[in-house]
């Protein structure tokens, strides 16, 4: 399914997405979905707990994914790629909030993410994780962007415990990639920083993927050696052993079927 130029935003509150999944649980299968060129975000979660799994976000004018409402769902094999253009409206690679009326709602967002490659632009943020969501993120590549990783809220902070030795595992990076202009966005008033929570945990790395497009080069040091965490991850997630959507172009699962035949 490819849905191109669609989306509008009426107001700063009341807009239209790409695709909006409202409640949608797991008994809905979504597979092989591409959202371009959308006037708001690309795929929103309204609660629920869908999983979906090769997913194309391409010159998404807001944030590419988003969440809110509690989403449980698990998301593997995605591709986000910003417009180039800076004339054409982006934002976030991912806003991803619990509840913004209230930010220790249960149940709490902390949906799983692996196999992702965001690529976006100097103006724009990779992630935000803010309003006390949790998330499990694996294996992905944020590169490209002003700024890769940030972390809101004070409830946010508390729901993901104290680096290095007392993370509570809700909120958790792992065998993932961060190359922007600054990696880390660093607040006075955060109890710590970013910085130290992603040096925390198992296999990050600050590193250029040096990606050719979308795709990871031949040689790349990352195409093995890194198994999902199991014990963290189900059995939704394939255990490919690579960093990023890609193990290599011919590979590539976007061939056939996406607008750009990535």
């Amino acid at each position: 399914v490819r849905v191109q130029f669609a989306g509008i935003l009426f107001t700063d509150e009341n807009e239209l997405n790409g695709i909006a999944f409202q409640g949608v649980g797991r008994g809905t299968v979504v597979e092989n979905v591409q959202v371009h060129a959308n006037a708001d975000d690309g795929v929103e979660f309204f609660g629920g707990t869908v999983n979906a799994r090769n997913l194309v976000l391409t010159s998404i004018e807001d944030d590419s994914v988003d969440w809110t409402q509690g989403y449980r769902g698990r998301l593997q094999n995605v591709l986000v790629l910003q417009a180039g253009d800076v004339t054409i409206g982006a934002d976030r690679g991912i806003e991803a909030d619990n509840l913004e009326a209230n930010n220790d709602a249960e149940a709490r967002a902390m949906p799983w993410i692996s196999n992702a490659t965001f690529i976006g632009r100097s103006d724009t943020t990779g992630a935000t994780f803010r309003r006390g969501t949790g998330v499990k993120v694996t294996n992905s590549i944020f590169t490209g962007f002003g700024s890769c990783l940030d972390i809101d809220s004070s409830s946010t902070f508390t729901n993901a415990g104290t680096p290095p030795d007392a993370l509570t595992g809700n909120l958790t990076m792992e065998n993932t990639i961060v190359n922007c202009g600054t990696n880390f966005v660093e607040e006075d008033g955060d109890p710590w920083t970013v910085e130290s929570w992603f040096k925390a945990q198992d296999g990050n790395m600050e590193m250029d993927p040096a990606l050719e497009g979308v795709f990871p080069p031949a040689a790349a040091n990352y195409l093995t050696g890194y198994p999902i965490n199991m014990d963290e991850f189900d059995s939704f997630f394939q255990n490919y052993g690579h960093i990023g959507a890609f193990s290599s172009d011919k590979a590539a699962w976007t061939h056939g079927w996406t607008l750009q035949d990535f």
